[in-house]
């Protein structure tokens, strides 16, 4: 059975566009008036080589010009040779052939698609590729050109792009996965963008004192005051979106295929910088040290470095809410962790940061926060943290509210403020101990996971010395447990609480902690 070359996974893999390609290209784009994204690009100059193909060979076979060895050909015809995957060239010269012991031939010079080549004709010696005609019944139909598409869609479309972004004579302009051609777009001039610059700083201001409270700007809104009516909408958009993301003014900080638009000198300098106490240096371990039934002590840390949480019972992708136990290095960084649960609530980005309204659930006042997507933590918490006396291991809750990027807050409060027994960290003669004390709370918490500090000093210059001087978790660990056996009278330590006490001297997710306990025969699990 013969295959044609674009049938042929193979080929598709090491495809690169022609100049035809992307002159294909420009004319989809203009043509359609419109951006288009690159699967669409992609799939149109794809299904065109497949059709192509199929229709010249189809004119090929029933002209039945096949290169057979045997017959001769005349300069300026065109032949296909089905043993080099349905290639075809033209006939560009002829002169006379000599190979000893065969009888007389001619050799053809055949201008090709990536070459001149040359083959054998009028060769009257049995060979096998005159065998062609009986086989080119068989020429294989194939696959769809839509299955075939699938099959290779991701190196068909990092081709094209790749083909696009080299054709600078072209004008292609790319935003956010969508093309366009530079000819078609209104000119967003310096003028344009200042305006947007104000726009975007008055609405901001004005949300100080709306109930709606601050929130970025759709292109679509900035749109609608600049102006720029001589373009299609869909392009204007375009063309501002675009030009938008290359001016170092503007920060992009929508989620999905929604861009808003925000001034990166309104957003707080610390929002683009990891807080101290969230900082991680990654810490080797074995997963297959971790027993399977141990894993729900994984799953109950909301921890964000965490690489097993997102399967966890608590990584529910459809609840409306979601309950967890706040984990002591975000209460010390006034922080929430975007993890399990709690990430399918808010916006979603691979990268840059987002803008969310969160509502007090007690007295319905709004503030904003930021979620940075790539470090994955929700900012500015510390007044509220402070103004409720929020303690690590309280149980907070967020809710959607029915607005976009507007999620409900809240904590489980005590009926009156309690004195409770609860831990506490205290720096003695430069080591972390733990005692038990009795402190008033107002809130509920998770008395595994608890931990306050005598003097966040004192623990931070602790920190900052466990920092510099790279203590190994297998040590850090071994001082933590025997400070925290101490409170004990049976001498054991709750793993969660374990994870706090590391914590309080070295940022760690759970599955380190875990591998380091099953491996270490000093530690027994009961």
């Amino acid at each position: 059975m013969l295959v044609r070359r674009t049938q042929d996974p193979d080929f598709w893999q090491q495809f690169r566009p022609n100049q035809e390609d992307i002159e294909h290209a420009y004319e989809l784009v203009t043509e359609t008036g419109r951006p288009m994204s690159g699967e669409e690009i992609a799939r149109s100059v794809a299904f065109r080589r497949i059709h192509r193909e199929r229709e010249r060979v189809k004119t090929l076979l029933e002209q039945g010009r096949f290169y057979r060895p045997s017959e001769s050909y005349s300069e300026g015809e065109e032949i296909v040779f089905p043993a080099l995957e349905f290639a075809a060239g033209t006939v560009v010269g002829k002169r006379e052939g000599e190979w000893p012991g065969h009888s007389p031939f001619r050799v053809i010079s055949v201008r090709m698609e990536d070459a001149t080549r040359e083959f054998a004709s009028e060769y009257a010696q049995p060979h096998v590729l005159n065998e062609v005609a009986a086989v080119a019944s068989g020429v294989d139909e194939g696959a769809p050109a839509e299955a075939i598409f699938e099959q290779s869609r991701r190196p068909i479309m990092e081709a094209i792009s790749e083909g696009l972004v080299a054709a600078q004579e072209m004008g292609f302009a790319r935003f956010d996965g969508q093309w366009l051609v530079r000819g078609m777009m209104p000119d967003i001039h310096v003028g344009y963008l200042n305006l947007a610059e104000a726009i975007i700083e008055v609405a901001w201001e004005q949300g100080k004192t709306e109930k709606a409270g601050q929130r970025p700007l759709s292109t679509d809104e900035i749109l609608e005051q600049i102006g720029l009516e001589d373009s299609p909408a869909v392009v204007a958009r375009f063309a501002l979106a675009l030009a938008l993301s290359r001016d170092d003014r503007f920060v992009d900080v929508g989620s999905g295929n929604e861009h808003l638009w925000l001034l990166r000198r309104l957003v707080p300098a610390h929002v683009f910088e990891i807080p101290a106490r969230l900082e991680y240096e990654p810490i080797a371990f074995s997963m297959e040290a971790i027993p399977t039934d141990s894993l729900n002590l994984v799953w109950a840390i909301p921890d964000e470095l965490s690489s097993m949480a997102s399967s966890g019972p608590r990584a529910d992708t459809s609840a409306d809410s979601v309950e967890f136990a706040l984990p002591y290095s975000h209460w010390r960084a006034g922080t929430i962790p975007v993890a399990a649960g709690i990430a399918a609530l808010l916006p979603h980005r691979e990268d840059g940061i987002s803008v969310l309204t969160l509502v007090d659930e007690l007295d319905g006042e709004r503030f904003t926060v930021w979620v940075s997507h790539k470090d994955r933590y929700v900012s500015d918490l510390s007044e509220w943290y402070k103004r409720y006396e929020v303690p690590s291991g309280a149980f907070l809750s967020l809710s959607r509210t029915g607005e976009p990027d507007v999620l409900r807050l809240g904590f489980r409060g005590k009926k009156r403020t309690q004195r409770e027994y609860v831990r506490m960290a205290v720096v003695s003669e430069d080591a972390l101990t733990f005692e038990i004390r009795r402190q008033p709370m107002s809130v509920e918490f998770d008395d595994t996971m608890i931990m306050l500090d005598d003097s966040h000093q004192a623990s931070d210059r602790l920190w900052r010395a466990a920092t510099s001087e790279r203590r190994p978790l297998t040590e850090i660990l071994r001082a933590v447990f025997g400070e925290l056996a101490k409170l004990s009278p049976q001498g054991t330590v709750h793993f969660t609480t374990l994870y706090s006490a590391v914590n309080v001297l070295r940022r760690c997710p759970p599955e380190p902690i875990l591998a380091e306990l099953s491996l270490d025969w000093r530690y027994v699990g009961v």
